[in-house]
């Protein structure tokens, strides 16, 4: 049976994060703990981990709070992937959405930690939801080198590891605005659990992206910026088996934060 679950939950979900963040930001001049942010990305694609989901444009908006507690910051969010099209029969309905809680922290001001976890739901769809649970541990130094490992909890009952690298080159520098020209890289790789219940195939090397995006920031709260990613399945096997070598997308992304 599928669950009909269109727009009403995530929404209302975004909307109530919007609303007591509006009503919350004159605070931030006296350094809230609080902060809010609500992004809507626009994709040509809907590719993760490699794999291509959605097969032309996407709608993914997300909102987060997060609080500062002291020894870190709390955070949880929602984020969804609308089809904006009936390539998967899904027109103008959310076929996912995922809900996040997240604790972050600073060692030695220079090592960045998260723990986390995540709820995926897939409404509309067939697929049965499940639960992951991760750890990143990133270095504030160049490049930002950053290694996150996910564990599935429920249907794949797998380990999927990412390493990250990104750097920011600053074009426009001021006060009313900014422009930077975004760059990065991620390699995935996915243990026989994983890597069978996503991919069909053994252990390995799953995907390489890499992305060039340009942010524009107006004022303290809005941004926006295109980008381009090319998502690269790495593993022959999980090639053969995905009928596919690689994908191409881009799109717009959106953000305000207070």
């Amino acid at each position: 049976m599928f669950k009909k679950v269109p727009l009403i939950r995530p929404v209302i979900t975004i909307l109530a994060l919007l609303t007591i963040g509006a009503t919350l930001a004159p605070a931030q001049d006296e350094e809230s703990p609080l902060s809010f942010e609500i992004t809507s990305d626009i994709y040509s694609k809907y590719v993760w981990r490699g794999i291509n989901l959605t097969d032309d444009w996407v709608w993914q908006p997300g909102a987060s709070g997060s609080l500062d507690v002291g020894v870190g910051s709390v955070s949880l969010g929602v984020w969804g992937n609308m089809d904006l099209t009936d390539v998967n029969d899904n027109d103008k309905e959310f076929n996912e959405v995922d809900y996040s809680l997240d604790f972050s922290y600073t060692v030695a001001e220079k090592i960045n930690i998260s723990h986390g976890l995540i709820f995926y739901d897939f409404p509309n769809t067939e697929y049965d939801s499940t639960w992951e649970v991760y750890t990143a541990i990133g270095l504030d130094v160049p490049l930002a080198p950053t290694l996150t490992g996910y564990y599935d909890l429920d249907e794949i009952e797998g380990i999927y590891l990412t390493f990250d690298l990104s750097h920011s080159v600053p074009i426009v520098d001021e006060d009313s605005m900014s422009v930077s020209l975004d760059l990065g890289s991620q390699v995935g790789y996915g243990d026989d659990d994983h890597n069978m219940g996503y991919y069909g195939a053994g252990s390995g090397f799953t995907n390489l992206n890499l992305t060039a995006g340009v942010s524009v920031g107006v004022g303290e709260h809005f941004s926006f910026g295109p980008s381009v990613t090319w998502s690269r399945l790495l593993d022959g096997e999980i090639r053969d088996a995905m009928g596919y070598d690689d994908e191409w997308y881009y799109g717009l992304s959106m953000s305000v934060a207070f």
